[in-house]
């Protein structure tokens, strides 16, 4: 991005004219580019509905000379076609280097008929739509607007308006059509900030006699590649934001990729054509009963907000795991804006263009590239920090601070998180912070030696662990709870208590290592059976086969089994059904096959205990090798010792095989009534 094309795209605005013109009572919208202009040759491809870019020649050689960034996802096409619901033709004025100016007219009459019209305009021509002197293209749209608002046999309009008051305003058919039109003309551009080109907007009224009045010409939709100080039109700074418009392009002065300030972090990605907007999602400090309580970011349905191109893709819901797709909302502390400029859209777009693909994006794959640059904006603030002691940058915007602290805390070292926060210690003591209506200082958050308990709400369980370890805890509720992001919450134990309720303990601490959890008897129980299905045509049976390819929660008692992810064959059951399973970050594949299933099965229904035959099958079995490697290929391909370590993880698979079957063997009775109860 080291270049002048800050400047070249200065020279290259596109102007939108929306105009009354009422010598013809007619309405007229016209786009003017100064583009490479349309050829004769152009037109045949226009002319075919559905033909391929690839055919034309020109335009193919053009595109592959362009970078990735620049090249465009497509050219005329069904939005075109789209345009003769409103007209029944369409104008083009263009021209080309050494050429004289064509008037092109695409004429539509209905049922798949057409014609296409093409002369040379004299250079002496002359009219509001002819320009010989820059290369181009207007685009000439006539409305009638006698079609579009239909009188009522009364007084008054078949429809009301949206932006256009009949009983308020004063006017006819034109002056209706007019308002609305314009209207919805400036809501779309509007609605993107940002494109290759400045986008201008105008308003005109010509008269009876060809006199024109025209209304201010406004930027209504600026060039990403001019940095916002260029910017003199008071009128465009009414539509930008210093904020959105300071990246682009860093470049320029031979800096980093990155930009900074307190509450927004800007990333260009030259390798991947991407930019990266992230925003942080302050947490709320409200004042009650003389105590300053903090609300953490509320959950939202997406925290990330793609477009390809400046063309925003509206449902990314693909970037999520299918398990949290369901929960339907999200919680953290940052808002990504990402604009992808690869030169590849069936990537990223399926022909609608209105939903990322499934596997374009992962949310893991931006967690990856939010790491680095976390990073370097932690080095920004200690750096700032540094030159400027006993000045408070946060002093009036602590919401963005609290935000700030808990995203570093689970993304920077130790050392370089307590070199951040140092600053700001006394601040935050002074402040006394508690988290809503907890009473639990918000300085405990950032502290990995506090213990937190949550108790969700009973689950017709009635058994019930004995001795639930006492230890000093802070109860949190669960929908205090919920607005933390999963990766903040590390589970330290789950016990079930006498009322039935599922007590978690958990730390607010990154995660750097693998992660088991100390999971008492009756926890383990539901998480074993929690994993089997019923049957989808007999839902008072079980089906024993469903715990084929499942996964288990990562019991503290085999730390050598445990992993990160797991292959997308596998699934989680009944077993990972509340908030506080969605934190589970680690984890334990089922070896157990359809054999296994069988005899399970068999054991269970004639009450008879077969745990050796049991445990022979399943080690025998293709499924548990399979496993047994995806664990070493997981965790342990760089180990030295590979042959030590494969058996340390055949030890524990054996012992966690016979657990498992000793546990459903001994609670088989109660594994039928818990499903007659979760049906």
């Amino acid at each position: 991005m080291k270049d002048n094309r800050h400047t070249i795209f200065a020279d290259y605005d596109i102007l939108v004219e929306v105009i009354k013109y009422l010598e013809n009572n007619q309405l007229l919208i016209i786009v003017k580019d100064k583009g490479i202009g349309i050829t004769l040759d152009d037109v045949k491809y226009i002319a075919d509905i559905g033909s391929s870019k690839e055919n034309n020649i020109r335009l193919r050689k053009i595109m592959e000379n362009m970078p990735d960034w620049l090249r465009p996802s497509g050219i005329f096409g069904i939005g075109l076609q789209s345009v003769f619901q409103l007209t029944d033709c369409i104008k083009f004025y263009t021209r080309q280097p050494n050429q004289p100016e064509r008037l092109i007219v695409l004429h539509s009459y209905g049922k798949s008929r057409g014609k296409i019209n093409v002369h040379d305009i004299p250079e002496n021509e002359d009219g509001m739509f002819y320009d010989n002197t820059i290369q181009g293209t207007n685009v000439e749209i006539a409305i009638d607007p006698y079609k579009m608002i239909t009188p009522k046999a009364s007084d008054g309009y078949e429809r009301n308006f949206i932006y256009y008051d009949t009983q308020f305003d004063v006017g006819n058919e034109i002056d209706i059509a007019y308002a609305e039109i314009c209207q919805v003309c400036k809501e779309l551009i509007k609605s993107v900030k940002c494109d290759y080109f400045n986008i201008f907007y105008q308003e005109i009224t010509r008269d009876e006699v060809g006199c024109d009045s025209k209304r201010d010409k406004r930027n209504l939709r600026r060039s990403f590649f001019i940095p916002f100080n260029d910017y003199r039109d008071k009128h465009m700074l009414s539509f930008t934001n210093s904020v959105d418009s300071i990246l682009p392009f860093l470049a320029y002065k031979g800096e980093e990729n990155y930009c900074f300030l307190d509450n927004t972090a800007h990333y260009w990605d030259e390798t991947a054509c991407r930019y990266y907007r992230l925003k942080i999602r302050p947490c709320e400090i409200r004042t009650k009963d003389m105590s300053k309580q903090v609300f953490l970011p509320e959950t939202t349905q997406n925290l990330y907000h793609i477009s390809y191109k400046f063309n925003e893709i509206s449902n990314t819901e693909t970037i999520y795991h299918p398990r949290n797709r369901m929960q339907n909302v999200h919680a953290g502390f940052l808002e990504w804006r990402i604009l992808i400029l690869d030169g590849d859209p069936m990537r990223y777009m399926n022909i609608d263009r209105d939903r990322l693909k499934e596997g374009a994006i992962s949310e893991q794959e931006l967690l990856d590239i939010r790491g680095p640059i976390l990073q370097k904006w932690c080095e920004y603030f200690c750096s700032q920090d540094a030159r400027n002691l006993g000045n408070n940058r946060f002093e009036k915007t602590p919401g963005i601070l609290l935000s700030l602290i808990l995203l570093f805390y689970q993304n920077v070292s130790v050392e370089q998180f307590q070199k951040f926060i140092a600053p700001y210690q006394s601040f935050l003591d002074n402040m006394n912070l508690v988290v809503g209506t907890e009473q639990i200082p918000a300085v405990c958050f950032w502290n990995p030696e506090k213990l937190f308990q949550v108790e969700l709400v009973p689950d017709n369980i009635w058994l019930a662990d004995i001795n639930i370890p006492d230890v000093e805890v802070q109860m949190i509720t669960p929908e205090t709870l919920c607005h933390f992001p999963c990766r903040l919450v590390k589970i330290v134990s789950i016990y079930v208590s006498a009322d039935g309720k599922k007590i978690y303990r958990f730390r607010f601490e990154p995660e750097y290592s693998p992660s088991t959890i100390q999971m008492s008897n009756t926890a383990k129980i539901l998480d074993y059976i929690g994993a089997f299905d019923l049957y989808q045509d007999r839902k008072e049976h079980i089906d024993y086969a469903t715990v084929q390819k499942k996964v288990f929660k990562p019991e503290q008692a085999f730390p050598h089994l445990v992993i990160p992810c797991y292959p997308h064959t596998f699934s989680q059951g009944g077993n990972f059904v509340s908030h506080l399973d969605a934190c589970i970050r680690w984890y334990i594949l089922s070896p157990f096959d359809m054999d296994a299933a069988r005899i399970l099965k068999r054991s269970l229904s004639q009450a008879q205990s077969m745990c050796q035959e049991f445990i022979k099958v399943v080690i025998k079995s293709n499924q548990f090798e399979k496993c047994v490697n995806y664990i070493l290929k997981m965790r342990y391909q760089n180990v030295t010792n590979q042959k030590q370590v494969k058996q340390q993880i055949l030890n524990e698979y054996e012992a966690f095989i016979a657990q498992y079957y000793n546990t459903i063997y001994e609670n088989r009775y109660f594994l039928t009534e818990y499903f007659k109860n979760r049906k």
